[in-house]
C-alpha cells in the first residue's frame, strides 16, 4: 500500500528503511511499537538527495568544448543510477511491509522521498507519534564495523517526536529504564514514558548516577 499524500488521520509510528543490516530490526521494533500503540505504520524509505540527485544540471559550466560530450554521459548516468535507487527503494518498502504484515500489523503504509533524512522527518512530525531508526547506518555494513550512523545526532536534535533507536537484532522488550538526573527534561522524560501505551504493563526502573550522600 503506498501513501504518497497523506496529510491528516491518525498519528503514525515511522519506521525509517534502508539498506542496512538493522533494516529488519528496524521492521520488527516498529510493528512491535505499532501494536503496542495501536497506530498505523509507516514505511519511510529516503533517497539522498546529495548522493542521488534527482537531476544533474551543467549548464553552468563555461567553455565545456571536446568535454560536452562525457559530461553528458556522465549525467545521464548520475540519472540511470537515481532511477535505479529508487526502484530499489520500492523494492526495500515492499519487503520491509511483507515483514511488518507478518508480524501482525494490518495498517501499514508506504512512504519514499527524494531528501536528507532529518529535513524528511521534520516535514513528517505533524503526523509522527514515534520514529524508528537503526543504530547503525548503511556505511556500518562493512564485516566488523559498528559505527553509530552519521545522521543520528542531526536527527535526535532536529525533531521533537520521541525517536527509538534499535540494534541489529530484535529482542522482545520486557522492560523499561530511565537514566535520571533531576533535570527538567528527565521529569518530562517520565511523564512522556508514564504516558505511552508501549511501555504499559511493563516494570520500570528509574536509575541515577552520582555520589553516595545522605541525601
Amino acid at each position: 500500500m503506498t501513501d504518497n499524500n497523506r496529510e491528516n488521520g491518525p498519528l503514525q509510528v515511522v519506521a525509517c528503511i534502508d539498506g542496512s543490516q538493522a533494516a529488519l530490526s528496524v521492521c520488527d521494533y516498529a510493528a512491535w511499537a505499532s501494536q503496542r500503540m495501536g497506530d498505523p505504520l509507516l514505511l519511510l524509505h529516503v533517497l539522498d538527495e546529495e548522493k542521488y540527485p534527482a537531476r544533474t544540471d551543467v549548464s553552468g559550466n563555461i567553455g565545456l568544448g571536446a568535454r560536452e560530450h562525457l559530461l553528458n554521459e556522465l549525467v545521464e548516468l548520475d540519472q540511470q543510477r537515481s532511477k535505479l535507487a529508487l526502484k530499489q527503494g520500492h523494492l526495500m518498502l515492499d519487503e520491509a511491509e511483507q515483514r511488518v504484515r507478518a508480524d501482525g500489523v494490518d495498517r501499514v503504509n508506504q512512504r519514499q522521498r527524494h531528501d536528507e533524512l532529518a529535513g524528511s522527518l521534520v516535514s513528517l512530525e505533524p503526523e509522527a507519534r514515534l520514529f524508528v531508526l537503526g543504530l547503525h547506518g548503511e556505511g556500518s555494513n562493512r564485516e566488523g564495523a559498528k559505527h553509530v550512523g552519521s545522521q543520528l545526532e542531526t536527527v535526535i536534535r532536529s525533531v521533537h517526536r520521541p525517536v527509538l533507536l534499535v540494534p541489529d537484532e530484535y529482542t522482545e522488550p520486557r522492560s523499561a529504564m530511565l537514566a535520571f538526573d533531576g533535570s527538567e527534561t528527565a521529569f518530562r522524560s517520565i511523564e512522556l514514558l508514564a504516558g505511552t501505551p508501549v511501555f504499559q504493563g511493563m516494570p520500570f526502573h528509574l536509575v541515577m548516577v552520582g555520589q553516595d550522600t545522605d541525601e
